[in-house]
């Protein structure tokens, strides 16, 4: 814990079993790791480690990962490769105890901290991958998925882009979470300021609940989002304008249209419908999209 730092390096400064000019080179090596690692080595880094870094550092922070990034910065600093699993690794941790499954803190920081003492003890990125995998078992992350509502925005974006890439090569989808406000949004299914066609769906108890669920989300292309925003069901998905659900390039999109009718099961979008799809996104996706087998 912070509180104790001080005490505990003061008294191995003191005992000799801290030398202080290695202790402070060490700190000096942190530094500069961590200041490359937030801004990242473009010029040696690959597209996924800049999209992993922008999924660590923004939508899933927990402080408690830096031991562990601080460690890999160091000891794969000349393995490219070995570094971008790792980075991988703790991206996904992350999402699937950090934010799904809430983990605790304590929990977290021990989790980070073994694992950083692993990679300084040139643990292998089979071992890491296996050592992740045993804090987190697949099938109870799979049911917190199922009922797992975000937080803000940017966690939804994340959520759905991660899907999308799953199902197009990266290449094809061109935008990322890091820049969703300028070409595409985070589409709330049902509104959060439904028209009137809604029946008053907003005043029924579980609107609050069921509006952030992962089930009710999708990305769309702004100006459809901005020409469809809070419409009913039927204008979302088709319209004379084919600004809708159906004419989208998206492939999360498009698998919405397809097979909207076996979650819609009472003839509308509602709390039950959300639920299924969620249901269904938590079974194809989760474990798959955030997988520890690197």
């Amino acid at each position: 814990k912070k509180g104790d730092i001080f005490d505990i390096i003061s008294h191995k400064l003191r005992s000799g079993r801290l030398n202080v000019f290695e202790f402070l080179n060490e700190i000096k090596l942190d530094s500069l790791n961590w200041s490359a690692f937030l801004q990242g080595d473009l010029v040696q880094w690959s597209e996924v480690q800049e999209d992993t870094q922008n999924a660590i550092v923004d939508p899933l922070w927990k402080k408690h990962c830096a031991p562990f990034i601080l460690s890999i910065m160091d000891e794969f600093q000349d393995d490219t490769l070995l570094l971008e699993k790792s980075m991988i690794l703790c991206e996904h941790y992350l999402f699937r105890q950090g934010l799904v499954c809430n983990d605790t803190v304590s929990n977290l920081q021990k989790v980070f901290s073994d694992a950083a003492i692993m990679v300084r003890d040139n643990a292998t990125i089979a071992e890491l991958s296996d050592f992740f995998k045993g804090h987190s078992p697949t099938q109870i992350f799979v049911d917190s998925f199922k009922v797992f509502s975000i937080n803000n925005m940017k966690q939804g974006f994340y959520i759905i882009w991660k899907m999308e890439l799953d199902v197009q090569e990266r290449g094809r989808v061109s935008f990322k979470p890091s820049k969703q406000s300028a070409a595409q949004h985070l589409e709330y299914i049902m509104p959060k300021k439904p028209n009137q066609n809604w029946g008053g769906i907003e005043d029924k108890e579980g609107f609050s609940k069921s509006l952030n669920k992962v089930g009710n989300l999708l990305i769309l292309d702004a100006h459809v989002n901005q020409k469809i925003r809070g419409k009913e069901i039927s204008y979302k998905m088709n319209n004379d304008t084919h600004e809708d659900y159906s004419n989208s390039t998206l492939e999360t999109t498009k698998e919405f249209s397809d097979k909207y009718k076996s979650w819609a099961v009472k003839g509308g979008w509602d709390f039950e419908a959300i639920n299924l799809r969620q249901q269904y996104l938590a079974e194809k996706y989760a474990s798959k999209v955030w997988s520890l087998d690197v």
